[in-house]
């Protein structure tokens, strides 16, 4: 597919703001985009919330490291909970939520031309890959960002169909 679809673009865009938003607002960071860094996938936590259409598919993806997932837990948690206090369940859900908000920001700035664009729950995992597979079609995008406590991704896999959404000029 040459060039990136007005559709992708506009999912990419409300990610990353939405991300920036979410650790801005709710962890009182901002994460700042940085350079690709390799890390050895299996120590990943990972979320998946898929957002369909008839017209549309997307996947919006956060990986975390476990040790900066645990951080990122404490922070939302707040105070009150200690690191050994964590459960996997927890960070899991902590990792899921941050994606399930980033999705959310990507359905909200779609509704307009994304009728009936449902939310799944967010599928959460550890270890994986950080390349998404969208099929024939389909536009990716994948953003490194660092906050005080170290590195991690937003990826996303946008696919329509064909007739595609008309996307309003921002």
């Amino acid at each position: 597919m040459k060039g990136r679809s007005a559709v992708r673009a506009q999912v990419e865009a409300a990610a990353v703001e939405g991300i920036g938003d979410i650790f801005e607002k709710m962890l009182k960071i901002r994460p700042a985009l940085c350079r690709h860094v390799p890390i050895d996938s299996r120590a990943l936590i990972s979320a998946v919330v898929a957002l369909a259409s008839q017209r549309i598919k997307i996947n919006v993806v956060v990986h975390i490291p476990r040790p900066l997932a645990e951080q990122v837990t404490l922070r939302l948690l707040g105070s009150s909970c200690p690191l050994d206090g964590l459960s996997e369940a927890d960070v899991h859900d902590a990792v899921g939520e941050i994606a399930n908000m980033v999705a959310g920001r990507v359905k909200h700035q779609l509704a307009p031309s994304a009728a009936g664009l449902a939310i799944a729950l967010p599928s959460v995992f550890a270890g994986g890959s950080l390349h998404l597979a969208g099929g024939r079609g389909a536009e990716d995008f994948e953003y490194c960002l660092r906050i005080e406590d170290g590195t991690f991704w937003l990826a996303g896999v946008v696919r329509e169909s064909a007739g595609g959404l008309e996307v309003p000029a921002a």
